[in-house]
């Protein structure tokens, strides 16, 4: 039974965020091992935890998988999840030398969730979810990256850096600033002075102003990253706030169609009133329960 162990985290709850006055540099070495090592060893352990078990059964290629192993694919596959949403969408850029390294990981490990979600379902068999020539291939990149961030070769995850159950209501606060702060950063430094520059010059049917148009693409991006780390936390939400993430997740998705459409061409006129009404109202609950009174303030920006 081979492993498919890539060796990329360590501590899986370590959390970094990175002050909003900083976005637009790169992550330190320090940082970046830190990001990377909080991503993954979840998965890792998750990983670990399943091909054991499917070596005890004495699983082989084309074996029916039992209820158990499903059940252990079934809590693997939202780790991997994770790791792609953590690695793609880190809280400044990465290293220069590492960037395009990172990507072909997140690629090669998008691909092995989806071929472990598969695992999952009613009546399937077993296949390994990585040959032994991407596991290769995969520990050449992942072997690069961890050099060039001061990080071992060999991944030494121990229970203790497990994610939990689900988020303490601190790793939750911590979780949902770092997805929040670069797009309300953005929203008031840049967005909301570029659309009330373009104001009432601007009307449904017309293209939008060329600086306009790039501050909604920019927006589109960090949305995408709000959305994404909000949807795939390493453990699930608290329960006082798990039912509040899919209707922010929604809006947001339906946002980003808004702001696309608009950037890219002329725009019917979109009535999202009532839309926003629910996304600010759950929104609103969540910081809450979280304890963050000012948004704003919370991400490190003057109110």
């Amino acid at each position: 039974m081979r492993r498919t162990i890539h060796a990329i985290a360590v501590a899986a709850l370590a959390i970094t965020l990175v002050a909003p006055a900083a976005q637009a540099a790169e992550l330190t070495n320090e940082e970046a091992a830190a990001v990377w090592r909080a991503a993954s060893c979840p998965s890792n352990l998750a990983e670990t935890a399943f091909l054991d078990a499917v070596a005890a059964a004495g699983i082989e290629d084309g074996d029916p998988l039992t209820d158990d192993l499903r059940a252990l694919a079934a809590a693997w596959e939202p780790r991997l999840r994770h790791v792609v949403a953590r690695l793609g969408y880190p809280p400044a850029p990465w290293p220069e030398e590492i960037g395009w390294d990172v990507m072909g990981v997140v690629a090669a490990i998008e691909a092995q969730a989806d071929r472990v979600g598969l695992l999952t379902r009613a009546g399937s068999t077993w296949e390994a979810p990585m040959s032994d020539e991407e596991t290769a291939a995969l520990k050449v990149i992942v072997d690069r990256v961890r050099t060039a961030i001061g990080l071992p070769l060999d991944s030494d995850c121990t229970a203790a850096d497990d994610a939990p159950a689900e988020l303490s209501m601190e790793e939750a606060r911590a979780l949902w600033l770092d997805a929040q702060c670069p797009r309300t950063v953005a929203l008031v430094n840049e967005h909301s002075p570029a659309t009330k520059a373009a104001g009432e010059a601007y009307a449904f049917g017309e293209p939008l102003p060329a600086s306009v148009a790039a501050s909604f693409l920019k927006l589109v991006v960090l949305q995408t990253r709000t959305k994404e780390l909000l949807s795939h936390p390493v453990a699930p939400w608290p329960a006082v706030v798990a039912n509040e993430i899919p209707v922010l997740v929604r809006f947001i998705t339906r946002m980003d169609l808004f702001y696309s459409q608009a950037a890219l061409g002329p725009l019917s006129e979109w009535n999202i009133r009532e839309e926003l009404t629910v996304a600010n109202e759950a929104a609103a609950r969540v910081r809450t329960a979280l304890g963050i009174d000012d948004p704003v303030k919370a991400c490190g920006l003057e109110g």
